[in-house]
């Protein structure tokens, strides 16, 4: 490996070394949608006490379950669905006893059977509810500070993200487990003992007594015995489903809950007022208690409507110059569409409006000016507002473009920017979530931001770096921020100012040769210049750095050295190099090879690939757990149309050839499988993401089992999907399925674990069985073969434990429901009577377990 240039110090050198270590950390974050995220809520102003109660609304309860405040039973109009419950409260449930707790912050907590747990502290900060609901949180609104005490019993908890400064911690005997955005199980039975299940990010458990906690990953649990030590182990693929379940059928159950409604409890709470009898909160629908509840909440997701600041002296919300009166009949000429019916005595509805807008005669010039999509916008503003945006009189393709802002975006940039810095944001074409990012600083950085060239505003926004550093990279000199800005990555110009630097260190570390050097990625130094590292360890880093970099992988150097604490090992590095394979983009075209195949504990075991790798273990321990796979993985894998012969890659022994991609993968075209004739195998196909096939494409595998599986949303429109015995498709959110061919001879089984949407779904006439398994099945015109034995399963199965619900008007959340033109063997099956006569071979039930 090449050494730092001798015109480096010894401490350049060292400097070097700390700089190239994180500059190419990426961490990837799962991407959920692609539209910009909603503005925080802003914390309200504390109240007098400067502090705010939080409150716990019961959104259900079920079998046996008591409630009591300071040793004192609350009256069940207290305790009933909506009421709210607040510090101190402690709740007991029976053998058969549940309750359903939807928090302020937005976290659901189920209490389970035979439980006792107090509600020892809830504190938050007041918020802006914004006219929102629950389900449209991905972070809780405010700080907050959570205290549980479980005595024994068990709770399943999903938190939304928590703010770093928040707490969220369940106290037990044996110890404490904090919290910070996760999804999990803590169980302690009367007696003694505790078990900790996580099925999503980390929960620190702090063992009585001891002073640093232990970590528990996702996939991961522990066991402490009374007086004894923890014990790590895996967590159960059975309890970690649970965990999910249970939890998306809590966040689905308190979805519409109005945040104007939380807080207003919060300010009873706060008063000490009972809001406990309030018929607002969590509303029933459906049947049996609501099983869905509520009209869904629309409207703005609120934001900062906060000033900007001192820049340049000027107030953004100063007041324009007078304008001169406004002359009426002068608009009413500007329009040459109305001119005619002004003859005649006539004034339409749209000059109407243009009239109440008050209009100067200049302004009045300017928005005729305008073309209609631009005029239809403005007259949806207030007077002030569209005088205001027809004095700055921007440019048509600006102004189209901020009407395709959306609403609070364009009411948060009106009412944060001066006209000035409001009219340079436009002209730097940002898009919405860069103009929302400009909007997250103070003023006197918004005007050095927008005095850049236009590039520049916009990648400075893309670079996410100028929260809590603005000051100091604005404090470089326009040398050194030239030179910053000359690292191509943009995670690494986030990562080098995170350290802050000095000018001087910034200087070396941005030399001429390291700039070079940062740039190529063919430099990189893995262990400190003082330590005796193995020559093949070093060579190896060094091609193996800048193969991840230019993989698109540079964050895998920097996880392996946390992981290594500070030292890359060979076996680290067999981990990084192994990741850095799986993690390449993979396009399957004209035949299959050996270059991206894998064994299955490469694809299982290994850290940097978690998400494909759950969707193929749960796949396997529902359907094949006896399978010898070789797999093809990636990051995006795409297949495109071709006949594909799997038997020399599965070699004598294995047979399950796997397909799996860890974000996307997407199927285009006719494509076969063919594997040997000696035995019996099967292909499969799991993402991690998505997986989606493109309208005509055709799946077959002939002479084996088929099986798609996503971790995300799956969708199959215009497909045909055939095997010569068994399909198997699975969902770890929800399945839609339109217009879709399946052909098999055995067995078709469809499970997704929140909705299954099936319409026009058609099978094989010879088909066996039939099975169809989801939190909520939605059933159009489909035709089950007569002969076919036909199962299918929902939360809370059948009416009277047989029935389906017949027609769109009622569906019910939990419910196996005929929406439209369902039939068995051609016979219709659209009441009881019928379902009774010639639907002898459905039959309907709960999920097990569920």
């Amino acid at each position: 490996m090449k050494t730092l240039s001798n015109g480096l110090s010894a401490c350049s050198a060292l400097l070097f070394v700390g700089a190239f270590s994180f500059l190419f950390w990426i961490t990837p974050r799962p991407v959920l949608a692609q539209d910009a995220p909603p503005v925080p809520a802003v914390p309200a102003e504390p109240d007098a006490e400067g502090s705010s109660k939080g409150v716990i609304l019961i959104a259900a309860k079920e079998g046996t379950t008591k409630f009591s405040m300071n040793g004192a039973a609350l009256p069940d109009d207290l305790t009933k669905a909506n009421a709210a419950l607040s510090e101190g409260a402690l709740i007991e449930t029976g053998a058969d006893g549940k309750v359903t707790l939807l928090f302020s912050n937005g976290t659901v907590s189920t209490v389970g059977p035979s439980t006792k747990v107090t509600l020892k502290e809830f504190s938050q900060e007041k918020f802006d509810a914004g006219d929102r609901s629950m389900g449209e949180l991905n972070e809780e609104p405010s700080l907050s500070n959570v205290k549980l005490s479980l005595d024994f019993g068990s709770l399943i908890v999903g938190t939304k993200k928590l703010n770093k400064e928040s707490s969220f911690d369940i106290e037990s005997s044996v110890g404490t487990a904090g919290i910070r955005g996760t999804q999990f199980q803590v169980a302690q039975p009367a007696g003694g003992g505790f078990s900790l299940d996580v099925a999503e990010s980390t929960v620190a458990f702090t063992p009585q007594g001891a002073a640093a906690p232990l970590p528990v990953v996702t996939g991961k649990g522990l066991d402490v015995a009374v007086g004894a030590a923890p014990v790590a182990r895996p967590i159960k693929p059975a309890i970690a489903q649970a965990i999910t379940q249970t939890n998306a059928g809590a966040f689905a159950l308190t979805a519409n809950v109005s945040l104007n409604v939380v807080t207003a409890k919060m300010d009873e709470a706060g008063s000490g007022e009972d809001g406990s009898n309030s018929e607002e909160g969590v509303e029933e629908g459906g049947e049996e208690g609501g099983e869905e509840g509520g009209e869904e909440s629309s409207g703005d997701s609120g934001g900062d409507d906060s000033g900007g600041g001192d820049g340049g002296g000027e107030s953004s919300a100063a007041a324009p110059a007078e304008s001169p009166p406004v002359d009426n009949a002068q608009v009413l000429e500007n329009n040459p569409d109305v001119k005619e019916g002004r003859k005649e005595g006539k004034i339409d509805e749209r000059t109407k409006l243009v009239l109440a807008l008050k209009l100067t005669q200049e302004q009045s010039t300017r928005f005729y000016a305008y073309p209609d999509e631009v005029q239809n916008d403005l007259l949806k503003e207030a007077p002030e507002v569209a005088q205001r945006l027809l004095d700055l009189n921007p440019p048509v393709e600006e102004a189209l473009r901020y009407y395709d802002y959306a609403e609070s975006t364009r009411e948060n940039s009106l009412s944060a920017l001066s006209d000035d810095l409001f009219a340079a944001s436009l002209s730097t074409a940002f898009t919405e979530r860069q103009l929302l990012d400009l909007l997250t600083y103070e003023n006197a950085i918004r005007v050095k931001v927008l005095a850049e060239p236009a590039a520049t505003s916009r990648r400075l926004m893309d670079v996410h770096f100028l929260g809590g550093d603005a000051v100091l990279f604005y404090g470089y000199s326009a040398d050194l921020r030239g030179r910053i800005l000359q690292l191509d990555k943009n995670e690494a110009v986030s990562a080098l100012l995170r350290k802050k630097y000095d000018a001087a260190t910034m200087a070396v570390v941005l030399g001429d040769e390291n700039l070079v050097r940062f740039r190529t990625a063919s430099d990189a130094t893995v262990a400190s210049p003082d330590e005796t590292v193995d020559a093949n360890v070093l060579g190896r880093s060094a091609t193996f750095v800048a193969d991840s970099h230019a993989n698109g992988n540079d964050f895998l150097l920097d996880a392996l050295l946390e992981m290594g604490e500070g030292k890359l090992t060979s076996d680290l590095l067999a981990t990084g190099e192994e990741a850095n394979r799986l993690l390449t983009d993979l396009t399957i075209a004209g035949g299959i090879t050996s270059a991206h195949a894998f064994s299955a504990a490469e694809v299982t075991t290994n850290p940097f690939y978690v998400d494909a790798a759950s969707v193929w273990k749960q796949v396997a321990a529902d359907q094949f757990p006896d399978a010898l796979t070789v797999a093809l993985a990636g990051r995006e894998v795409k297949l495109f149309a071709g006949d594909y012969s799997y038997s020399s890659i599965l070699g004598s022994a294995a047979d399950t050839f796997l397909v799996s991609a860890s974000a996307s993968l997407a199927v285009d075209g006719s494509v076969s499988f063919s594997g040997p004739a000696d035995r019996s195998t099967r292909v499969v196909l799991a993402g991690g993401g998505t997986v989606s096939a493109s309208s005509g494409t055709k799946l077959d595998v002939a002479l084996a089992d088929l099986a798609v599986a996503s971790r995300h949303d799956l969708t199959l429109r215009e497909v045909g999907v055939s095997a010569g015995s068994k399909v198997y498709l699975s969902s770890l959110r929800d399945m839609l399925i339109e217009n879709v061919d399946v052909q098999a001879t055995d067995e078709v089984r469809l499970d997704a674990l929140r909705t299954l949407s099936a319409d026009n779904l058609r099978f094989s006439e010879e088909l066996r069985a039939i099975h169809m398994r989801a939190t909520t099945l939605d059933l159009s015109n489909l035709d089950f073969p007569g002969q076919s034995a036909v199962r299918l399963e929902s939360l809370k199965g059948g009416f009277d434990g047989k029935y389906p619900s017949f027609g769109s008007p009622n569906r019910a959340y939990g419910r196996v429901n005929f929406i439209e033109n369902v039939r068995s063997g051609g016979n219709p099956l659209f009441d009881r009577s019928s379902f009774d006569l010639h639907g002898k071979n459905v039959s309907i039930g709960k999920i097990p377990g569920r």
